[in-house]
């Protein structure tokens, strides 16, 4: 809106056609760079595609404005459509991932089993594993590399609301002979916006022998293990995996994680 504003206000001051679009383009590129900045320092990432969504808007505002002033020639148009197709392929993705949500929601209790077409995008990594054991369900695996104090992978899109519960239970499986401590942290959207203090998330360590594992966890226990406040169970954020100063390679599955 702000950029449609400083368009139309040049477009007064006489200033040619192509002078207000980068002009405009210019101010669309500043501000954004400066909000992903101020978001950088607030415990957010920097989102690059946040740029370019940016740029799609400025640039359909100004073929609006083109358009709807009567000003439209067949190379507007043409440029106005390309845009078009461009935000409705940016929209399908999100659309997609919202669809996707919706069908996770409708598997509650399961928060994961991987049974729906694309459900490993809510993880930071993993490979789709078919588990001949268990009538060939799939299965995320992931590998815990050496040479760094914390290997891990997380679950990033949990469904958040788990106050109807009473606990969250981990379906695991490991490929290591060797007992090894997995810890799991789960967060909530207080916590990711805030400082990160290790105290004001839930943390739990459990050591996984070779084959099957079943972690279960009271929620009562998540919801009071910040020191200074109560964990929010209905904004559940994130749930990570991580294991510590490992001296060799492994390989874990998780077949399941449901709340009970």
């Amino acid at each position: 809106m702000t950029s449609f504003m400083i368009m139309k206000y040049l477009l007064k001051r006489s200033y040619s056609l192509f002078s207000v679009i980068i002009l405009t383009l210019l101010y669309t590129l500043i501000l954004g760079v400066l909000v992903e900045v101020v978001q950088s320092n607030l415990n957010r990432e920097m989102d690059y595609a946040d740029l370019y969504r940016n740029f799609l808007g400025s640039l359909l505002g100004i073929l609006c404005y083109q358009v709807f002033s009567r000003q439209k020639n067949k190379i507007t148009m043409t440029v106005l459509a390309f845009i078009t197709v461009l935000i409705v392929i940016e929209q399908f993705a999100l659309f997609s991932v919202l669809s996707l949500k919706y069908q996770q929601y409708k598997k509650l209790p399961i928060l994961a089993d991987f049974s729906l077409k694309g459900e490993v995008m809510f993880w930071s990594e993993g490979e789709l594993m078919t588990n001949e054991s268990e009538n060939h369900r799939q299965s995320l695996k992931f590998t815990l590399a050496t040479g760094e104090k914390y290997s891990g992978f997380t679950f990033n899109e949990v469904y958040q609301d788990w106050r109807n519960y009473r606990f969250i239970e981990f379906h695991l499986r490991s490929e290591s002979q060797k007992a090894e401590k997995l810890c799991i942290k789960i967060t909530d959207l207080s916590h990711d916006e805030g400082s990160h203090e290790y105290s004001d998330r839930f943390n739990y360590c459990s050591t996984l022998a070779y084959g099957k594992n079943v972690i279960e966890i009271p929620l009562d226990k998540i919801r009071n293990a910040p020191k200074t406040r109560t964990l929010n169970l209905a904004e559940i954020s994130r749930i990570g995996f991580f294991m510590i100063d490992l001296t060799e390679e492994k390989t874990l599955y998780i077949d399941k994680i449901t709340l009970k």
